[in-house]
């Protein structure tokens, strides 16, 4: 096994980058306040004056409405952010690998369920089986006659198909249909199913960050990842499945790109990384990330046999009879009828970028403006943060997120959120503080349909 390389450089004064990465943590915090501010306003505006209340952001610049709900149950919500910030560095520091990883996995868990909790136990289940949604379609895989002819006429019955269903790909659908056929029926098997998944995305970034930057940053970005304010949207959707699956095969790959010899684990990674676009369009824009990692470890072998991996997963689908560009073409036909119709261009990218603040937390987009400002004394974590920063970039330039919610930027959080490594040691517990607000007043005072 390779070591990983070194995150840090030894011509860099250490006194210098503290103060840079202080003065990147303020310009980062004033300009997000400033988007935020921006988003909000222009969205109202948007929304009530330009499209009549078509445009669907009521609570720009989220989805859905502002209403406060809470039950005693926020109680449990809020004593899980304090014991996660008072506590979590500390065991991040102290503990063994093994256990900051079970530990982080559980802090995130329990963060999302005790927020989703916190105004009624029904939304740990509920938004998964709403009529707009992939569970409520599992009956067509069986009327169709079986998966194969599900497939084989997947995109010619879309216009029938639950609104969500028609923007994704079959894989979420024949996850759920797998589920019931194992025994695992009915909505609460749904919600742990996505739940224990979704939450999982934690310990594969760590695993990820751990082989680029070290184990020593991964264990500093634990908490900062396991209290991201998006963990609302972790236990009561399935663009957390879709996060799960995009993180895991990313992270196989990057962890094979730094081992000798660990074509299976390639395989193994470019097949689950290829999965994940079939339960989301838009999980292409995660490839740059482990394609970035094998082009500077110049592992050339493990991009070989993950492409092999990725090409027979694609193969089975085409066989079956889905295949993948042409329901990619039918999902840009319904989106150009949706309320992308009613949000200005121009809107959607401060817009989009106001919604990715808030679900990073200040401790994230603190870290971000950190690493900026240090870039030079974190090459590994800049390997992880670059690219997905240039695929949210990208998605947002590109016009195809102009009517998209919240949600879709739940397989790009965690892996900008462990810039919150670069931070400065005494800031990290205050801006956890910060992020552990946010996430209270999100799922206090949003009401969203998920």
């Amino acid at each position: 096994m390779t070591a990983p390389p070194p995150d840090d450089v030894r011509d860099v004064d250490p006194a210098d980058g503290s103060h840079r990465a202080r003065r990147g943590v303020v310009g980062a915090l004033v300009l997000a306040t400033v988007v935020v501010v921006i988003a909000r306003l222009w969205g109202q505006h948007v929304e009530w004056v330009l499209s009549e209340g078509r445009a669907n952001i009521g609570a720009a610049p989220f989805f859905g409405r502002w209403n406060v709900e809470w039950r005693w149950w926020t109680l449990a919500a809020v004593a899980v952010g304090v014991a996660g910030v008072r506590w979590g560095p500390r065991f991040a520091a102290t503990w063994s690998w093994g256990r900051v990883l079970i530990g982080a996995w559980a802090l995130h868990a329990a963060w999302a369920v005790s927020l989703a909790a916190s105004v009624g136990l029904h939304r740990l289940a509920r938004p998964l089986v709403t009529r707009f949604e992939y569970f409520v379609a599992i009956d067509q895989v069986d009327e169709a006659g079986g998966v194969l002819d599900y497939l084989s006429t997947y995109v010619e019955t879309l216009p029938e198909a639950p609104l969500h269903v028609t923007s994704h790909p079959p894989g979420m659908v024949l996850f759920y249909w797998l589920l019931d056929r194992i025994g695992l029926s009915g909505p609460g098997w749904a919600a742990v199913a996505v739940l224990g998944l979704g939450t999982s995305t934690v310990v594969a970034v760590l695993v990820a960050l751990r082989a680029t930057a070290g184990e020593a940053l991964a264990r500093r970005a634990a908490p900062i990842v396991a209290l991201t304010p998006s963990v609302i949207w972790v236990a009561s959707s399935a663009d957390a499945v879709f996060a799960a699956v995009a993180a895991w095969g990313a992270a196989l790959i990057v962890l094979a790109a730094h081992r000798e010899r660990s074509w299976r684990v390639a395989a193994a990674g470019g097949g689950v990384l290829c999965l994940g676009l079939f339960f989301s369009y838009g999980i292409t824009l995660m490839l740059l990330l482990p394609a970035a990692v094998v082009v500077v470890r110049r592992r050339w072998d493990v991009a070989a046999v993950a492409s092999g991996a990725a090409l027979a997963v694609t193969a089975l689908f085409t066989v079956a009879g889905f295949w993948w560009f042409e329901g990619l073409w039918e999902t840009h036909e319904f989106y150009r009828q949706s309320s992308a119709e009613f949000r200005p261009y121009t809107y959607s990218l401060v817009g989009n970028a106001g919604v990715l603040v808030l679900s990073l937390g200040t401790a994230g987009v603190a870290g971000l403006g950190a690493l900026a400002a240090t870039r030079r004394r974190h090459p590994g974590l800049g390997l992880l943060v670059a690219p997905v920063a240039a695929a949210v970039i990208g998605a947002a330039l590109s016009g195809l997120s102009t009517a998209e919610t919240e949600r879709i930027w739940l397989p790009f959080v965690p892996w900008l959120a462990v810039a919150g490594a670069a931070l400065p040691p005494r800031s990290v517990r205050p801006l956890l503080a910060g992020s552990v607000i946010i996430g209270v007043v999100l799922q206090t005072w949003l009401r969203t349909p998920w």
